[in-house]
């Protein structure tokens, strides 16, 4: 799944990979990682920090990029809102499945993890198939303009 999200992020300069952890996803020609863990073997810029108060400036980046970490946020909606407002556009990959451990801290259905944008937002949606109680999605939203809010209550 790495690496097809990786081609589904595609080529940018800067890119924002937020939930990092000790590895990066993603090749670019600048990235920064963030995580609240701290990382010494995190291969490129590293900040430590959470996704719901990103310490960087609005269109920052021209991508921020959440691979399978969504669900160990405290608020999801939160975290995309402000990837939303520190770069132009966000990509998250996410496995939504029926099965609920204790590792994911805000496990989301299918409707909830769709329900993070609109029908006014401009995005696009794959999703891979994986068994029968899981499917990977993978969202990719344009930020574009700052002063009208979205349903993500970030900038549109």
């Amino acid at each position: 799944m790495r690496e097809r999200f990786r081609r589904f992020v595609g080529p940018c300069g800067r890119l924002l990979d937020v939930g990092c952890g000790r590895r990066s996803s993603f090749d670019a020609a600048h990235v920064v990682g963030i995580d609240p863990i701290p990382s010494k073997t995190y291969p490129y810029e590293f900040v430590v920090g959470v996704g719901e108060s990103l310490p960087f400036r609005d269109k920052e980046f021209d991508v921020a990029a959440c691979f399978t970490a969504l669900d160990h946020c405290f608020d999801p909606r939160a975290v995309v809102s402000e990837m939303c407002r520190v770069a132009k556009r966000v990509c998250v990959g996410l496995t939504v499945t029926r099965v609920r451990d204790f590792v994911h801290t805000s496990r989301l259905s299918e409707e909830e993890f769709l329900g993070l944008v609109s029908a006014d937002d401009d995005f696009r949606v794959e999703t891979v198939p994986l068994n029968k109680w899981s499917k990977f999605y993978m969202v990719e939203v344009k930020c574009r303009r700052v002063g009208r809010t979205n349903r993500l209550g970030g900038d549109a």
